[in-house]
């Protein structure tokens, strides 16, 4: 595995005198084709990591002029350069831009991505508690089934939970998930006289954002996927509990609530809910 230890993030890029080599982990979040009245035809690059970002442009002698301008990469590169300046702004030199291979973007992925302060064991641990609440047999083995689907799997517990909004971050997602559970017991708890359907709460709230993992991309960069901006987090969440709650014979009352609260969770119509709770 990939030592990254040395490798400087781009917030150190412009602290390094002129002339200093580099290779950091990064994203190119732009390659724009611009003109100068003085170079002609120019690359614009921009990258940038968790700590920054920075800009550059390449000339049409740079050897990854045309394919950088053809297909920007999408996920983590290494990068390397030589720190240098431009008209006194910071503007270091690209040597090369490759993307990292992928059995190396998983030590890579967390050097460009913000990462829960909460340590991922932990959440977890916390995680697997909140499910084991759940006391009908059929309901658990469902929302188990769910977070065993090929698209879902790890991922819940490596994706963030928002672009911008909220727990916009790696592990965002399962600690956004355990937040809302927790609240939600605690409420319960302490409404104990109005015989709360504990079961549906719990499950519903594990389950509520599951669809982002689909709605979003999970290489690096978080933005809405082609499947995401043809459909939404609510009814992918929708689509795959009822697939498992059918496989696992849940109750027909409880698979419809649960459904609701997936549903209905933006609370509004204008916010996306499908229903209003």
């Amino acid at each position: 595995m990939i030592d990254l230890s040395s490798f400087p993030y781009v917030r150190d890029l412009s602290k390094m005198a002129q002339g200093i080599p580099f290779t950091i982990v990064g994203l190119v979040t732009r390659c724009q084709p611009t003109n100068s009245s003085r170079c002609g035809e120019l690359l614009r690059v921009d990258f940038a990591d968790k700590t920054s970002g920075a800009s550059s442009v390449l000339f049409t002698s740079h050897p990854q002029y045309g394919a950088l301008r053809e297909n920007s990469p999408s996920g983590p590169c290494f990068i390397r350069g030589e720190t240098s300046t431009y008209q006194g702004a910071f503007s270091p030199k690209i040597i090369s831009i490759d993307e990292v291979p992928p059995s190396q973007v998983e030590v890579c992925i967390e050097r460009v991505q913000r990462t829960s302060r909460v340590p991922v064991d932990e959440l977890r641990r916390r995680f697997f508690s909140l499910v084991e609440m759940i006391n009908d047999a059929a309901v658990k083995n469902a929302v188990l089934a769910v977070l065993g689907m090929p698209d879902i799997g790890d991922l819940f517990f490596s994706s963030p939970a928002a672009i911008v909004v909220h727990h916009a971050y790696r592990h965002g997602l399962v600690e956004h998930t355990c937040s809302m559970a927790e609240l939600a017991i605690m409420a319960m708890n302490h409404y104990k006289h109005m015989n709360l359907r504990r079961d549906a709460v719990i499950a519903a709230i594990i389950l509520h954002d599951v669809g982002k993992i689909v709605e979003y991309t999970q290489d690096g960069t978080t933005k809405h996927s082609v499947k995401g901006l043809l459909s939404s987090h609510i009814t992918e969440g929708h689509l795959r509990w009822n697939i498992a709650a059918r496989a696992c014979n849940v109750a027909a009352d409880l698979r419809d609530a649960i459904s609701h609260i997936i549903l209905s969770h933006h609370g509004e119509l204008a916010n996306g809910s499908p229903v209003v709770p």
